[in-house]
C-alpha cells in the first residue's frame, strides 16, 4: 500500500463513519420526535372527543334516550365528521364492541388512556388511543388514524439522506484525494530523487515549498545530495590526483634505475678501461644518492606526517638568515643573488621545519632563474600576522602548471630539474609544513614574469597534528 493510500483511507473511513452516523442519528432523533409529536396529538384529540361525547351522553341520559340506536347515530355522526382527518373511531361498553364500521383490527389497548402503534397488515400505520368517556366509565373510545403518510415522508426523507451522504462521500472523496497527493507528492519526488541517487545520479534536486516538515526535509536531501556530489567529485580528483603521483613516481623511478642497470651490465659484458669503469661507476653512484634522496623524502612525507612538531616563538629575521647561509653557495654557483629582507616580527613554530620550508622554496626560485637572476626573500609582520615572501624573477609558471605545483614528482620543466638532480618532493613537503603551522600558502606566477610564493601565518594560531592522512602515505601503505 503506498503512502497516500495509507492517509487517504482511513481518513476517509472516519469521514464516512461520522457523518453517515450523524446523519442516522439526527434522523432517528427527528423521526422519535415526530412519532412523539403524533401520539400526544392522538391522545389530545381522543380526549377532546370524550369531551364532547361526553356532554352528548349526558343530553340523551337526561332525555331517556340513551340507548343503543342512538348510541350508534351519535358515533356515526362523529365518524363523519373525522373521516376527513382520516380518524376512525369505536365504541365500547365493558370491552364489548358497541359501533365499528371500518375493516381494521386493532387490538384492543388494555388500561385507561393507553396508547398503542400498529401496522395493519396492508401496510398502514396506525396510531391508537383508548380511554373511558368522562362520567360514563362504562362506556370507552377508541381513536384510531392513520399515519402512513408521515411513514412515507419518513422513508422518502431516508431515501434523500442516503443519496445526499452518498454524494457528499463521493465530493469528499475527490477532494480529499486531491488533497492528499498535493501532500504526498513530494514525497513521492523525494522517493524518485532517492532513486536516481541510488542509481549514481548526484545531481538531482527536489524544489522545496513552504515551511512545513516536508519542505524542511527537501532542504535537507538536497543539501545532502549536494554534499554526496561535491565528496564524489572530490574523490575523482582525489583519484585522478593518485593515477597522476603513481605515473610520476613510477617514470621517475624508471629513469635512475634504467642508468644504474644499463651501465652495470656494460660493465660485467664489455671489457672497458680504467677511466671508462671510473666514469660508469659515478654515473651509477650519482643514480644511486638520487634514488636515496627521493626514498629520504620520501620517508620524511610519512614521518611528519603524524609528527607534532616542537614550537616556540621564532626570530623570522633569523630563519631568512640561516636559509642564505644554507643557499649562498648555490645561488652563487648559478649567478644568483639573494636579497634577505626581514622586519622585527616573530612566528609561533618549529625552527627546523620553518628553515627547511624557507630554503626548499628559495631553492626552487634559484633553479628558476637564469645567471643573473635575483631571489628576494622577506618575512615581514602585516596586519598583526607574519606574511613569508620568496619572489624570483624566473621563468614563472604557467595557470595549468600552479595547478599540480604541489604535487609529489610533478615537474614544471622535467628536463632542467632531472639535470639539477631534484625529485620534486619538496614542495608538496612545504605545503604540509604549512599546513600544521596553520598557515595560508599561495603562488603568483605567470610565464616570463617570475614566481612569488606567499605564506600568511595567522596570528596567535600554534602548529597542529595534521589528522588527515597524506595521499602519498595512503599509496605507500596500500603497497604502491
Amino acid at each position: 500500500m503506498n503512502f497516500w493510500q495509507k492517509i487517504f483511507l482511513p481518513i476517509l473511513l472516519l469521514f464516512l463513519l461520522l457523518f453517515n452516523g450523524s446523519i442516522y442519528w439526527l434522523s432517528s432523533v427527528v423521526y422519535k420526535q415526530d412519532m412523539r409529536a403524533q401520539e400526544e396529538r392522538a391522545a389530545t384529540e381522543q380526549y377532546a372527543i370524550c369531551v364532547a361525547m361526553a356532554r352528548d351522553l349526558s343530553l340523551l341520559d337526561r332525555n331517556d334516550t340513551l340507548n343503543g340506536a342512538s348510541l350508534v347515530n351519535l358515533m356515526r355522526f362523529y365518524e363523519k365528521y373525522y373521516a376527513k382527518q382520516a380518524i376512525t373511531l369505536r365504541l365500547y361498553e365493558n370491552d364489548a364492541l358497541l359501533y365499528s364500521e371500518d375493516a381494521l383490527t386493532p387490538r384492543i389497548p388494555s388500561g385507561s388512556g393507553s396508547l398503542s402503534m400498529l401496522t395493519e397488515d396492508g401496510g398502514k400505520t396506525l396510531v391508537c388511543v383508548c380511554g373511558p368517556i368522562p362520567d360514563f366509565e362504562d362506556y370507552r373510545l377508541l381513536y384510531i388514524r392513520d399515519i402512513s403518510g408521515v411513514e412515507q415522508t419518513w422513508t422518502r426523507l431516508q431515501l434523500l439522506f442516503f443519496l445526499v451522504s452518498v454524494g457528499v462521500s463521493m465530493l469528499l472523496a475527490g477532494l480529499l484525494l486531491l488533497v492528499v497527493n498535493r501532500v504526498t507528492r513530494p514525497i513521492a519526488k523525494l522517493a524518485a530523487a532517492a532513486d536516481a541517487v541510488g542509481r549514481g545520479d548526484y545531481s538531482v534536486y527536489v524544489p522545496a515549498k513552504g515551511k512545513d516538515e516536508v519542505a524542511q526535509l527537501t532542504a535537507r536531501f538536497n543539501q545532502m545530495t549536494d554534499e554526496v556530489q561535491e565528496h564524489v567529485e572530490q574523490l575523482r580528483d582525489e583519484a585522478a590526483r593518485k593515477q597522476r603521483f603513481l605515473d610520476n613516481f613510477t617514470h621517475e623511478l624508471r629513469t635512475p634505475l634504467t642508468n644504474i642497470y644499463g651501465y652495470s651490465e656494460l660493465m660485467t659484458r664489455v671489457p672497458v678501461s680504467e677511466d671508462d669503469r671510473l666514469r660508469y661507476l659515478h654515473y651509477i653512484m650519482r643514480e644511486s644518492k638520487r634514488l636515496n634522496r627521493m626514498s629520504d623524502e620520501l620517508f620524511s612525507m610519512t614521518v611528519r606526517r603524524a609528527d607534532e612538531p616542537e614550537t616556540a616563538d621564532v626570530d623570522c629575521a633569523g630563519l631568512i638568515e640561516a636559509a642564505v647561509q644554507t643557499l649562498q653557495a648555490k645561488a652563487g654557483a648559478k649567478g644568483v643573488a639573494l636579497l634577505p629582507e626581514a622586519s622585527v616580527c616573530h612566528v609561533r613554530g618549529s625552527w627546523s621545519l620553518l628553515e627547511s620550508l624557507i630554503v626548499n622554496f628559495t631553492w626552487n626560485a634559484i633553479r628558476a632563474c637564469g645567471t643573473g637572476g635575483t631571489v628576494r626573500i622577506s618575512f615581514r609582520a602585516e596586519d598583526g600576522a607574519a606574511v613569508l615572501r620568496v619572489a624570483d624573477d624566473g621563468r614563472g609558471m604557467s595557470a595549468e602548471e600552479l595547478a599540480h605545483i604541489a604535487e609529489p614528482f610533478y615537474r614544471v620543466d622535467k628536463a632542467r630539474s632531472r639535470s639539477e638532480g631534484g625529485c620534486r618532493l619538496g614542495l608538496a613537503l612545504c605545503s604540509r609544513i604549512v599546513r600544521i603551522h596553520g598557515a595560508q600558502l599561495h603562488f603568483d606566477s605567470a610565464p616570463g614574469q617570475g614566481t612569488t610564493v606567499t605564506v600568511r601565518f595567522r596570528a596567535g594560531h600554534p602548529p597542529k597534528k595534521i589528522p588527515e592522512i597524506l595521499q602519498l602515505h595512503d599509496m605507500l601503505t596500500c603497497g604502491v
